[in-house]
């Protein structure tokens, strides 16, 4: 339900002061964070894992202090390449190029990422460079090339459809779809994008990892008109920013909400939300977004009658527009403020502002139908071709019709031909047909045998078990009711045979308590994933001899018993890996959220290995470990170099 329309600037400045204290609790928040990554950068035992921590760090300031990002990135791209760690300058590449187009820095946003598209395809990363081209994509997106835009996107959905790449990033893909058909004024087609968004991140239990779509639902209920919907989104926007900290949304959904008073002709109220998205704006600078907002508010004042106030707002959306080369909105500013010098009756300025909004709205349309005479000129020259070829075929047609009665006999050997050529097609095809079959069957074939490995697999397990059982804790048993048997006839000894009895038994429950720990952990059911891993990782350090560490931020939220159970022996297969092959002496197992997606981390410093043989491996191990994140929608990426260890790195949505 939409609130009461006559608001009192009292009740106004409540509700904004009681924003701020809840921004403030939540820098608290953010500040914990920022702490923590800053000692873990400190701490780091080798430069690679360094590197993760100084993105991560800032990624909490791309919002609050661009100028910070930028540091903190540069330093971790600078160490990246002294280091030729590829994982790291692609990484640093694409989160510049972020940066860069919030900026409104297109052309240099555009450098970085075709950066980061080399260093993906050199690793052979196709899902990163289906990520790239979506970022490419929004930033043409951004610049208003919506043919561009849509080319760009459309390249990354196919390339995470055909490589089964995450829904996340599917569903991402379906904002920026829903975000050029906005640009297109196709609202429905927009709203139908954006929705199947919010239904896949449902389906993930995670609908906040891109609350941009808020504002691009609220904007486009707000184009259809349909003023109950668009306040709904905009303020479920607003809330979902308080949690993720995403400053450059919060802003544009509260603006929208000075859009929604301003077209319920409530103008205090609507000031209200426009200043504090313009402060926004200001803050992280954004000036794109920025002279939206300032035009938004210079017709905002002129509604109101206060022409003085709307001029001097709209000259500073002018100054930024012309700035950043965003030619509509300086257009339309022109255009509000011939409307206010005429109010005025300052018709000098007027015409000025007049004359201005024309050169304005001339070159956007210039430009327009550039583009519209261009395409016109290829579809004449193709039709005419078309033409041409149709002319040639027909005279061709004349010409064989003369021949024709002349070359009976090369029709004869024409059809003899044809016939010659239809019994190869068909000895073709059966070829092909059996060398399907024959693939078909290679691949039934090493599928059952991979079945057939991991049923041997689990029969072995139960015959250690079997054998454990009989062997350990069977032998333990029967001696235990020998003693008992030989008190009755051996009364004398009774004492010390109750005693070695005793110890029989007691040394029975170790066994059984071991073989149960093998099994299943009971502390993982009973206190979840990382008091777990601890009282592993103690076990195998007593045995193993190599020194295991265990990091994680406690304010991880609490995950499922199914995929605490996948996690805890993902992360056993990898530790067992390390112990049998890697000569690795330290271990660091790590763990954070971010955006609600956990990034579990498992490090060695052995001797590492070359990650490309995962590609081909057929071993039982992998082949756990990628089934059982398939089945929690999660991924590994491995990264390994001679003699400088091993890093793991898991992530999934929680």
């Amino acid at each position: 339900m939409l609130p009461p329309l006559r608001l009192n600037v009292k009740i106004i400045w409540m509700i904004a002061i009681l924003s701020i204290l809840m921004e403030k609790d939540i820098r608290a928040q953010n500040q914990k964070v920022v702490d923590s990554l800053t000692a873990l950068i400190q701490s780091a035992p080798h430069d690679t894992l360094r590197i993760r921590y100084l993105y991560d760090l800032a990624w909490h300031y791309r919002d609050s202090d661009p100028e910070k990002f930028h540091q903190l990135t540069d330093d971790a791209l600078k160490a990246s390449n002294k280091q030729n760690y590829l994982f790291g300058i692609a990484k640093g590449y694409i989160l510049n190029g972020i940066m860069n187009t919030i900026q409104g820095n297109f052309d240099q946003a555009e450098k970085d990422y075709l950066e980061c598209k080399k260093v993906r395809e050199q690793m052979h990363d196709t899902l990163g460079v289906a990520a790239v081209l979506n970022n490419i994509g929004a930033n043409h997106l951004y610049q208003g090339n919506l043919q561009k835009a849509m080319d760009y996107f459309i390249q990354s959905l196919r390339i995470e459809e055909s490589c089964s790449g995450s829904a996340q990033h599917i569903a991402q893909s379906y904002v920026n779809i829903g975000d050029v058909y906005m640009g297109m004024k196709e609202f429905d087609k927009a709203i139908e994008y954006f929705n199947k968004y919010m239904e896949v991140n449902k389906g993930l239990g995670n609908i906040y990892s891109v609350p941009e779509v808020f504002a691009n639902l609220g904007n486009a209920w707000l184009r259809k008109c349909d003023w109950e919907k668009a306040f709904y989104y905009f303020t479920e926007g607003v809330n979902v920013c308080r949690e993720t900290g995403n400053l450059n949304t919060k802003a544009a959904c509260l603006a929208g909400l000075g859009m929604y008073y301003a077209e319920k002709e409530i103008g205090d109220t609507a000031l209200v939300y426009l200043k504090r998205a313009v402060e926004i704006h200001e803050r992280i600078g954004n000036l794109e977004a920025l002279a939206h907002t300032l035009n938004e508010m210079g017709n905002t004042l002129m509604s109101m009658k206060r022409e003085d106030e709307a001029i001097g707002v709209l000259y500073k959306s002018v100054s930024i527009g012309r700035e950043i080369g965003a030619k509509k909105t300086i257009a339309d500013s022109y255009k509000t403020l011939a409307a206010a010098y005429e109010k005025k009756k300052d018709f000098q300025n007027a015409f000025e502002a007049e004359k201005y909004y024309n050169v304005y709205t001339d070159s956007v349309l210039t430009e327009e139908n550039s583009r519209n005479i261009a395409e016109m000129e290829a579809k004449y020259r193709n039709e005419k071709a078309e033409r041409e070829n149709l002319q040639l075929v027909r005279e061709n047609e004349t010409k064989e019709l003369e021949i024709a009665r002349k070359q009976n006999l090369i029709y004869l050997i024409s059809g003899i031909t044809g016939i010659t050529l239809l019994g190869s097609l068909f000895v073709y095809n059966r070829k092909k047909l059996r060398q399907q079959r024959l693939l078909n069957d290679v691949i039934r074939k090493q599928e059952s045998l991979r079945l057939k490995a991991i049923i041997n697999t689990q029969e072995e397990e139960q015959k250690r078990i079997a054998a454990e059982l009989h062997d350990g804790l069977g032998s333990m048993l029967s001696a235990a009711r020998i003693n008992l048997a030989s008190i009755e006839t051996d009364s004398a000894n009774h004492h010390q045979k109750i005693k070695t009895t005793l110890e029989t038994i007691d040394e029975s429950c170790r066994e059984l308590r071991n073989i149960s720990y093998n099994m299943m952990p009971a502390l993982l059911v009973k206190s979840g994933l990382f008091p777990a891993l601890n009282e592993l990782t103690h076990r195998l350090e007593r045995t193993s001899g190599i020194r295991f560490s265990l990091d994680h931020d406690p304010s991880i939220p609490e995950i499922k018993m199914e995929a605490t159970i996948h996690l805890y022996r993902i992360v056993q297969e990898l530790i067992n890996n390390i112990i049998k092959y890697a000569e690795a002496t330290e271990v660091h197992i790590s763990a954070n959220v971010e955006n609600r997606i956990l990034t579990l981390m498992v490090e060695d410093n052995g001797k590492g290995f070359n990650t490309d043989e995962l590609k081909n491996s057929k071993g039982n191990g992998w082949y756990n470990i990628l089934s059982r994140l398939k089945l929690i929608h999660g991924a590994i990426e491995m990264d390994s170099k001679t003699r400088n260890g091993t890093v793991a790195a898991i992530t999934l949505p929680v």
